[in-house]
């Protein structure tokens, strides 16, 4: 059996010509080389693709009355209009936002390739297309609507499923589709609202299409980040895009440290930077001993959903968008994210949080605290990122080693930031600030008794 490479096939290459000839919508032009999609060049790696095309609002069904102007579209009468975003995706998690600009008449969702809408019908209607109409509360798959072309014709027959909450003007409404998890979920104004769909009978491969059916004079702005209002976990945009030498330098850095631990039998390590080589890319990038941040700061960057493993489509994306294309922006790249956490609470306490959820990873998806000594190792790498220590840091170590508890529960390690804080200028344990009517977790609450006895 021949040796399988991660780049089996190379892309042909893109032929210069005037704009107005190219063949295909997601090429742009510029004085030097074509920039494209991140992923236009990521797809040699797997035949299915994972995301392709322009993040632009299309009518492609050729809705009449339809108004669409750069990313804000509006149905200029009361007949049900279906757009979507030539942007398609099949692999990783993906996320957008609608903003409710005027009336609120609109369903908002996911749709197949292969997805074409009966005239009187919007997205949900068929088996190809998810939809949420966040005024009625009703999410709608395979539901064709009353055959009528207005608003009602899909709302007022009470056959969607009741779910979320009342969406009105100014609202933002954020949409994600998790292929790993193959679910579809909503948020409203940074609020997640849960899943929406479970997309069981998933075939792999499929490309979905951010999609939007609106009528009776309703106007909304679609967002494709990379900012958004609202930004999950783990979650990009849809806007990705680089010069096409940009992309094989970053394609050719994944190469060099995933090839180091590939099993040839397992497909989808062609995917997958595994241990040995994430190691060994933290060593490279400066990474002395474990307690070096180095491989935490990546996935916390990277949004890592596994322990120790990195996607292509999370590395991918990641320098893409932080516009390091080689190893030497890519090492200077952490540098300046290292020394962001040192100095910028905001961005010490972000990545903080992730910590614990990153670690807790390596557990399975059953636990729901760190071990002891996880937690003391982390507690201390952390510690050492600060320019301003914890006054009373060697104390809570010194607790936790005494301990006879066996683990840190989410609770602790979020509240530990607040205490902390509370007592950043506090040396003497005697003089420890913490009011007993406050809900603390029980370890906070035990460590503060443990003050005091070891204080008299």
């Amino acid at each position: 059996m021949s040796k399988r490479t991660r780049r089996t096939t190379k892309a042909a290459p893109v032929k210069k010509a005037a704009p107005v000839k190219k063949t295909k919508a997601n090429i742009k032009i510029d004085l030097t080389e074509d920039i494209v999609p991140i992923v236009e060049k990521f797809r040699t790696f797997d035949s299915t693709g994972w995301l392709e095309g322009k993040p632009e609002l299309e009518n492609w069904l050729g809705c009449k009355n339809l108004e669409i102007h750069a990313n804000t579209c509006s149905a200029q009468d009361y007949e049900i209009k279906t757009i979507r975003a030539a942007v398609k995706v099949s692999k990783g998690v993906h996320y957008y936002e609608v903003r409710l600009t005027e009336g609120t008449s609109v369903k908002i969702g996911w749709a197949l390739d292969t997805f074409k809408p009966r005239e009187h019908d919007g997205i949900g209607c068929d088996a190809d297309s998810w939809g949420w109409d966040c005024s009625r509360q009703k999410i709608y798959h395979n539901l064709p609507g009353g055959g009528q072309n207005h608003y009602n014709s899909w709302s007022n027959n009470d056959n969607g499923k009741t779910y979320g909450e009342y969406c009105g003007v100014g609202d933002i409404i954020g949409c994600l589709i998790n292929f790993e998890d193959k679910i579809i979920s909503y948020s409203k104004n940074k609020t997640d609202l849960g899943v929406a769909f479970r997309l069981t009978s998933l075939k792999q491969g499929g490309l979905f299409h951010p999609c939007i059916s609106l009528s009776s004079r309703t106007k909304v702005q679609v967002m494709f980040g990379p900012n958004f209002s609202f930004n999950p976990k783990h979650v990009f945009g849809l806007n990705t895009t680089v010069k096409t030498s940009q992309s094989n330098s970053i394609i050719d850095v994944f190469q060099k440290y995933q090839q180091i631990e590939v099993e040839a039998k397992d497909s989808q390590s062609f995917d997958l930077m595994k241990q040995k080589g994430v190691l060994q890319l933290a060593s490279d990038l400066g990474c002395k001993d474990e307690m070096d941040p180095h491989v935490l700061i990546l996935a916390w960057k990277m949004r890592s959903r596994k322990f120790c493993e990195f996607y292509d489509h999370e590395w991918n994306v990641m320098w893409a968008l932080t516009s390091a294309y080689n190893f030497k922006e890519m090492h200077d790249s952490v540098k300046k994210w290292i020394k962001e956490v040192t100095e910028d609470d905001l961005c010490y306490n972000s990545f903080y949080f992730f910590v614990f959820d990153y670690l807790l990873s390596e557990k399975g998806g059953k636990a729901t605290a760190l071990e002891k000594n996880d937690a003391i190792n982390a507690w201390t790498m952390l510690q050492a990122l600060l320019k301003k220590k914890w006054g009373l840091f060697s104390h809570w170590i010194d607790y936790w080693k005494k301990s006879d508890a066996k683990g840190v529960n989410r609770d602790c390690w979020k509240m530990l930031i607040s205490f902390m804080e509370n007592n950043k200028n506090v040396k003497n344990p005697s003089g420890v600030n913490f009011d007993e009517n406050d809900m603390w977790p029980t370890a906070i609450e035990d460590f503060v008794y443990f003050l005091r006895e070891q204080n008299g």
